[in-house]
Formats: C-alpha cells, structure tokens, sequence
C-alpha cells in the first residue's frame, strides 16, 4: 500500500490534507475520535464511513461533517482501489462561526447536486496548488467559513440504516452515563445481553471493546477540560477515573504526553 500527500497546510487548530491512498488494506483506517470539527470530501474511493452507531456508504462527492467526541473511521470496502479524499479539521473558535446553523441531522451530504458547495472545494484545490503555508491559510478561512454557511442551508438527506439496535442502546446509554459507569456489566444489564455478546457487537462494528471505547471517550473529555484550563490533578475524578495513576497511565497511552504537557499539543 502507498499513499501520497498532496497538499498538507496547517496553522493552529485548522489543518488541510490532500491525500490519495493506492490500495489501502480493509482495516487500514482505524476507529479514533477528536475534540474539533472534521471535513471529509471524498474525490474518490469504495468505502464505508462509521460513526459512532450509524454506517454510511460513500460516493464520490460526499461532504462528512462528523463532530467533537464522535467515534469514526473508515472501512474500505475495495482494497484494490483507490481512495482519495480532502480532510479538514477545524475548531470553530478558529473561524468564528456557529455550529447551531447546521442541522445537528446532517451527517453526510452529496454535493454533486450543489453547485456552491462544488465549487468551494474545486477553489481549495486550486489555491493549495498555487500558494504556501501562510496565504493558503489566510484564503483557506473564509473559503471554509463559506462552506459551513452553505451547509447551514441544506436539508439533511437521509440516514443511512443504522448498525445493530443493540449496539446503538449501548452507545446511547455509555454517552448518557460517561461518567459514572463502574464496570462493563451495567451496560450490558442495560441492555439485557450478556458482557461476552457485548464485546462481540463492540469488536464486530467499532473495532473495539466496550471498556476501551469507555476509557477513551473519558480520556477525550478529560483533555478538554484540561485545555480550557483545569488542573489535571482535578479532572480525572469529574471524568470517571478512579485514581490519578490509572488517569495518568491512559492518558500517555493514548495521547503520547502526559496531562501536564496538553496545552503544548493543541492540534488533536
């Protein structure tokens, strides 16, 4: 498998990514979550995206908008082919612009049928072809800006079936009780299947088991306490960690730097 980056510009809390990927492996992709905005725009590609509970299959010229916390990933669906896509991360602090706009049901848009929005990302492409780092950026702003208004006037298509109703009712009781859940066991009670088929569905669709995936998002939650200004030492407990080594030990684990080092490593 090879992968090209194209065009990669970033500054802060913003990033622009071109890649293409020549033949990426199923699981290539795996299940990850931020506390910022994301953009995908798919160019091209047979792939599956994931959020949290819901599945979504992908054409060329879909726009994903996926939001802080949520759990994603890629599944490619044809490893002999190739993908390639645009993503954008942002932080709307960065671009002063409310998020409430957009319909918290717009979750995947095509936008072969939208000129305007068509349109801002052919504009991307081609000033990333043409400047550096400093006046792509500057361009890069308003351009994005642009394409969230636009997609503040679209109505949302629809959903795409969702993943197994059980695993749906787990997430949905795991993000209502983030952090006060003691053991894998109330999910499952909640529920009403058994820890082992719980880990199973877990596996199957997120790649993951149910006590990672718990773990994590605690993690994420934690971090961004942090980066609003709280001392490390005070947020582990308010986040459901049980003592301050196992907090510490997690948070390493997952972000590659202790707690204390957080504010120098904004762009997640």
């Amino acid at each position: 498998m090879e992968d090209k980056t194209l065009y990669n510009f970033s500054e802060g809390n913003l990033l622009f990514l071109r890649k293409r990927y020549l033949e990426p492996p199923h699981d290539y992709f795996s299940m990850h979550t931020h506390n910022i905005f994301e953009l995908l725009y798919i160019i091209e590609g047979n792939v599956t995206h994931v959020i949290e509970d819901r599945k979504y299959k992908l054409r060329k010229g879909d726009v994903i908008l996926i939001r802080p916390f949520q759990y994603h990933f890629i599944q490619i669906d044809s490893p002999k082919a190739t993908y390639d896509r645009v993503d954008i991360l942002f932080d709307i602090d960065n671009i002063d612009f409310d998020m409430s706009l957009i319909s918290e049901k717009l979750n995947v848009l095509n936008i072969s049928a939208h000129p305007r929005l068509s349109d801002s990302f052919s504009k991307l492409d081609f000033y990333a072809s043409k400047f550096e780092n400093k006046d792509f950026m500057n361009i890069f702003k308003g351009i994005l800006k642009e394409i969230l208004y636009n997609l503040s006037l679209t109505e949302p298509e629809e959903s795409s079936p969702e993943t197994t109703p059980i695993l749906t009712e787990a997430i949905r009781y795991i993000n209502q009780n983030l952090f006060t859940l003691k053991e894998v066991k109330e999910i499952s009670d909640a529920v009403f299947v058994t820890e082992g088929y719980l880990y199973k569905l877990f596996k199957q669709e997120l790649h993951k088991g149910p006590k990672k995936y718990l773990t994590e998002k605690r993690i994420l939650a934690a971090q961004k306490k942090i980066l609003f200004g709280e001392k490390p030492s005070a947020v582990f407990e308010k986040c459901g960690f049980s003592d301050y080594t196992t907090f510490y030990r997690c948070y390493v684990k997952y972000f590659g730097h202790p707690p204390s080092e957080e504010k120098r490593n904004i762009l997640l």
